[in-house]
C-alpha cells in the first residue's frame, strides 16, 4: 500500500496534536523557548500528507523545533525532527532478537531530507502505519 492510497486520514489525531502543541507553547515559555513557526508548518505539512499514520508523541527541542516520536516496545522506534525550511531529520530503527533472545537493533536508517522526500523512507520501514 502506498502512502497516498491509504483510506484513513492522519487528521484523525489533529485535535490531539493541536492540544499538545499548545501545551508545548506553555511549557516552552517557562524555559524561554518558543516554537519555531517554520517547524510547526513543516509538522502540519507532514501530517496532512500522510494517511494511516499512527499517533505520535510530540516534544519541543531546545531550539524551538518540534520532534515527533513513535515507538512500539521491542519492535521499532522512529523520530522526526522538523527544523523548518522544509528540512526534516529522521531516524528509523527496527529491532530483532539475538541468540540470547535480547532485543537488538536490526535495521537503522537516519538522515535529513525534505518533508516530501520522507514518504519513500517511511514506506521502506513500514512502521508508522495503523
Amino acid at each position: 500500500m502506498k502512502l497516498t492510497e491509504a483510506n484513513t486520514s492522519s487528521s484523525t489525531y489533529r485535535s490531539h496534536y493541536e492540544e499538545r502543541i499548545e501545551q508545548l507553547r506553555v511549557l516552552g515559555s517557562e524555559e524561554n523557548i518558543s516554537i519555531r513557526p517554520e517547524s510547526e508548518r513543516d509538522f502540519w505539512k507532514f501530517i496532512s500528507s500522510i494517511r494511516n499514520l499512527k499517533k505520535c508523541s510530540l516534544m519541543l527541542l531546545d531550539g524551538g523545533s518540534i520532534s515527533a516520536f513513535w515507538s512500539k516496545r521491542a519492535k521499532y522506534s522512529a523520530s522526526l525532527g522538523f527544523f523548518g525550511g522544509d528540512k526534516v531529520q529522521f531516524t528509523f530503527i527496527t529491532y530483532g532478537q539475538d541468540d540470547n533472545n535480547l532485543f537488538v537493533p536490526d535495521r537503522m536508517k537516519s538522515g535529513k531530507c525534505s518533508v516530501k522526500e520522507l514518504a519513500p523512507r517511511i514506506e521502506e520501514f513500514r512502521v508508522l502505519f495503523e
